[in-house]
């Protein structure tokens, strides 16, 4: 059974990009991750950009892709 990868929840399941496409990130499994909607909306608050090199980058992704909301 799928579940939610921050808090376990098998509810309002969607799948999650780890590192946004917006912002460089692939369709490969390897970025993706199931997130109920609301760790989904969580994540998205927590997501920092910074402008470097000519292009938008992800900072603390591990934090992100490990975090948990319990």
């Amino acid at each position: 059974m799928k579940k939610c990868r921050w808090c376990n929840t098998t509810e309002n399941l969607t799948i999650d990009h780890i590192i946004p496409k917006s912002m460089g990130g692939s369709d490969e499994k390897s970025n993706k991750q199931v997130l109920c909607r609301g760790c989904h909306n969580e994540k998205e608050r927590r997501v920092q950009k910074i402008w470097r090199n000519g292009k938008w980058e992800v900072i603390n992704v591990s934090k992100l892709t490990n975090a948990n909301t319990n």
